[in-house]
């Protein structure tokens, strides 16, 4: 079971805030689960003597994930709907939810063609966010990736890759990931990736080409974050964003069971050690982070989401509703003395859009994107012997 939230902005500027009556995809108590990177269990409480004779200083950060939806300017008969309000969403994002955060990590924020990539950049510097990562337009391409780091913290180094060329149109877009090395204090260390992989469209013709893009990018991605922090990792790893690999099983089947599309995916990042599945650690089964909707007793169901989420994702047969495309994975260090990244608290919520005073009403605009977003608040540990 699970029911939908709405993320409205906090006047006070706090993190997951929302009444404990309104609870994103049924939250429950288990939210307070955390990794030990000691021994790399994700559990309410941690049963090793890891913490024995140990002083801590904790961290707290604010983290957001979020497939945006604004997309390059491009003719009509593309879009999936007629009007996308980019600017109208862009402005409430920045005026009602940039603030709440310290790290943001988005996708299908494309610089291509558009001013809007570099104003949410100027807003966000205003506000603190003074260290940015992105990925570049790359020859081959119409448009570079879409995907942006704004941070609070400083990033001390960076990097991306550019996937071989997708298919349909994603073929057009420079896919791939980006990487971020933060310092959230002084010589503590978290690894960031985010990416966005091939999407598999409701086309039946095409889904077969779509999975083995995908599968390419999933080496990709691994190889990528390899080569980037070795194999004996002495701080943690976080790789989020939009995987466009669906966990969720049809309605009806076992609200804890995962596709095989999802375990092929895990078994590959498994090539990387233990890691953990922040969201599903956290609600018990897989949230629903696209095409939100509420079945009717006669069997029919009601979109939540119907301005932006492409109309071919509502068939009647509600195959390609509730979806789970969105995760946040968390990959412990290697090495004993390390720090220890832990995840508190984390949700999945529609981002409510808020119009700006004395700004013209948008019919049936509702929320920010077709997807929902996630968040989670992480906290970093030292210890010192």
């Amino acid at each position: 079971m699970f029911c939908l939230v709405t993320w409205t902005h906090s006047t006070t500027n706090q993190f997951l805030t929302i009444p404990p009556t309104m609870t994103a995809n049924s939250d429950s108590e288990s939210g307070s689960n955390v990794l030990c990177g000691e021994c790399a269990q994700y559990t309410a409480s941690c049963t090793t003597n890891c913490a024995d004779d140990v002083h801590r200083a904790t961290k707290r950060i604010r983290l957001l994930s979020y497939n945006i939806f604004l997309r390059p300017p491009a003719p009509k008969f593309t879009h999936n709907v007629v009007d996308d309000h980019k600017d109208r969403r862009l402005n409430s994002f920045i005026n009602s939810y940039l603030n709440s955060y310290d790290i943001l990590c988005l996708q299908e924020m494309f610089g291509s063609f558009s001013h809007r990539r570099r104003r949410l950049i100027q807003a966000a510097n205003q506000l603190g966010f003074h260290w940015t990562v992105s990925n570049p337009r790359a020859r081959n391409f119409l448009v570079d990736g879409g995907l942006l780091i704004l941070s609070r913290l400083r990033i001390v180094s960076e990097s991306h890759i550019i996937f071989r060329p997708g298919v349909m149109s994603d073929r057009l877009s420079a896919k791939g990931a980006i990487y971020a090395k933060l310092e959230p204090t002084p010589g503590v260390f978290i690894h960031l990736f985010v990416t966005h992989l091939q999407a598999v469209y409701a086309d039946p013709a095409s889904t077969h080409k779509c999975l083995r893009a995908q599968r390419f990018q999933y080496d990709e991605l691994v190889n990528f974050i390899v080569s980037t922090v070795g194999s004996l990792r002495d701080s943690p790893v976080l790789l989020v964003g939009d995987f466009n690999c669906n966990s969720r099983l049809p309605h009806g089947a076992p609200t804890h069971a995962t596709t095989e599309r999802f375990k092929n995916l895990y078994q590959v990042l498994s090539r990387l050690g233990p890691f953990s599945d922040v969201l599903y650690d956290h609600y018990g089964y897989h949230p629903v982070t696209y095409g939100y909707a509420t079945f009717n007793p006669n069997g029919s169901f009601t979109p939540a989401e119907t301005a932006l989420t492409d109309p071919a994702d509502y068939h009647p047969s509600g195959e390609h509703i509730n979806q789970s495309l969105d995760y946040i994975f968390l990959f412990p260090t290697n090495t004993r003395q390390a720090p220890t990244l832990t995840v508190s608290k984390a949700r999945v919520g529609h981002l409510e859009y808020i119009p700006a005073p004395r700004s013209l009403p948008a019919p049936n605009l509702k929320y920010l994107s077709d997807h929902l977003a996630v968040e989670a608040i992480l906290e970093v540990t030292t210890r010192a012997i």
